[in-house]
């Protein structure tokens, strides 16, 4: 007997319930590929704000806060819950869970700008950045690019962990180099002589006995001449 009409419509109605939902469980597969997709990106900030703090810590700068979470870590545990349920999560949820991560690579940048300037102007300092001015011109023009790189960094903090990298070896460099000039060694009259040497010179009657001494017992007799003014 041939089904009834009844029946038949019963049948497309099903039918038709079932192809609504393949096409809603479509439509969801696609949003929740695009969410997934913005949540991967928006990842790359606070991972790479995360490594360039890790890279400070190793360093030692000092003072380095931690930045909090503020929520991330439960936003994400509830997205996950909701996916192993099967239940399609909204976009709110990965609204929040994508602003969540922005505020975190902002507080993880913030806490490396407030610890990194201090820091860096103390290491410069002790690898001799200040007394720079009292090298000969010839080792003043071997270390220019040195120096320009190691001030350059002080202010603006690193914003990737090769710039942490790369501001120690340059510091490494220079220490290196002010040790071989021997400019820690110098006593308070000799940093007079060479700081003013550096600024253009000074006549020779204003050259202590005890200036002279210090200058051939340092070593440095045989680097400096005398010439005519005019």
């Amino acid at each position: 007997m041939d089904d009834s009409l009844l029946d038949k419509a019963q049948r497309l109605q099903a039918i038709a319930g079932e192809v609504r939902a393949a096409l809603g469980a479509l439509h969801d597969a696609r949003r929740l590929a695009s969410r997934a997709s913005d949540l991967r990106t928006a990842v790359t900030a606070p991972a790479l704000a995360a490594q360039t703090w890790h890279a400070c810590a190793e360093a030692g700068v000092p003072d380095l806060t931690a930045p909090q979470d503020a929520g991330l870590a439960s936003a994400v545990t509830n997205l996950r819950q909701r996916l192993d349920a099967g239940e399609p999560p909204p976009d709110s949820d990965f609204d929040t869970i994508r602003h969540g991560l922005a505020a975190l690579a902002r507080r993880t940048d913030e806490a490396i700008a407030q610890a990194w300037p201090r820091f860096a102007r103390s290491k410069a300092e002790a690898a001799g950045l200040a007394s720079v001015r009292v090298l000969p011109p010839a080792t003043r023009q071997s270390l220019t690019a040195t120096i320009t790189a190691v001030e350059q960094a002080m202010t603006p903090p690193p914003a990737n962990p090769s710039q942490v990298q790369a501001f120690a070896h340059n510091l490494a460099q220079l220490e290196r180099q002010m040790g071989d000039a021997r400019v820690r060694e110098l006593p308070a009259p000799l940093v007079q002589v060479f700081d003013r040497l550096g600024t253009g010179g000074f006549p020779l009657r204003e050259l202590t006995a005890q200036q002279l001494r210090l200058l051939h017992e340092h070593g440095f007799a045989d680097d400096l001449v005398l010439r005519w003014t005019a």
